[in-house]
């Protein structure tokens, strides 16, 4: 009997957990005091490169520089968004160009997020990379501006921020926090 408590406490302690957990990945977005909608994007689908070209820029016999032109794509499975946009999230395309020296560098770029509804939020981005000695990622800082959008997201204005971990020569990518906030211009409504 003993056992059997322990084993039905333990499962639904385990279900409990499991639901918790996925209450943590479906986060609901919330506006923030400047009264823009703030969307937590979950980690569980990662970003895969679509496409890739490196340039091996010798600057010197010291100073090898790799310069590389990329997109990624990721899915997202329905990220709710506020309730005046009346929409949700679906996938996120990134159009990128970087200038590292082995790891450390920096990069521009596009990102294109996808609604359900077939609406587009494009977001410039730029960042900056450092890996240390030792590890197998170097961590990326990555902020970005809306600029436009289309629908009801024509006029938005908002940012975006990014913490992730790569390693470009392995493809290995690692979300660690995404961040997209968006609010519609009074000018642009």
């Amino acid at each position: 009997m003993f056992f059997v408590s322990r084993l039905y406490t333990g499962v639904f302690g385990l279900m409990i957990f499991v639901m918790s957990a996925c209450n943590v990945m479906a986060e609901k977005p919330s506006h923030d005091q400047e009264g823009f909608c703030v969307i937590n994007i979950p980690l569980d689908n990662p970003k895969v490169y679509v496409e890739q070209k490196t340039i091996d820029a010798k600057l010197s016999p010291f100073d090898l520089h790799v310069m590389r032109v990329a997109s990624t794509k990721q899915t997202f499975s329905s990220i709710e968004l506020c309730d005046e946009f009346d929409d949700v999230l679906m996938s996120r395309d990134a159009f990128i160009m970087t200038d590292y020296r082995n790891h450390d560098g920096m990069g521009f770029g596009y990102n294109v997020f996808h609604t359900k509804k077939g609406h587009q939020i494009v977001v410039k981005t730029t960042g900056n990379t450092h890996m240390e000695a030792g590890n197998d990622l170097a961590d990326a800082s990555i902020t970005g501006m809306v600029l436009s959008g289309t629908g009801p997201f024509a006029g938005v204005i908002g940012d975006y921020q990014s913490k992730e971990q790569f390693n470009w020569k392995s493809g290995q990518t690692k979300s660690v926090r995404q961040v997209l906030r968006l609010k519609k211009d009074k000018l642009g409504s």
